[in-house]
């Protein structure tokens, strides 16, 4: 069973998010929406289930916006610019 393809593109550097610094991707889904993905994402597989035998899978990764520290007040700024 073969993986299914990363959504970053391998020749892509990575950007920093202006709140917290953390490395992020820019990539678009298959919506076409844009979306901020974590350079490095938390994500792991369990290799057994008798032992805690884990490892990074590198072809997943998360949402900035659930890991960043600062995403809460990133979400109040943008609030606040939003013309009414």
């Amino acid at each position: 069973m073969t993986k299914p393809p990363s959504l970053v593109p391998s020749d892509q550097t990575p950007s920093r998010c202006k709140a917290c610094n953390a490395l992020i991707y820019f990539v678009k889904d298959p919506a076409g929406k844009w979306q901020c993905l974590d350079a490095a994402a938390p994500v792991y597989r369990l290799l057994s289930t008798t032992a805690a035998l884990c490892v990074r899978d590198p072809l997943s990764y998360v949402a900035h916006w659930t890991t960043c520290p600062q995403a809460h007040e990133v979400r109040q700024l943008q609030i606040l610019k939003e013309p009414r």
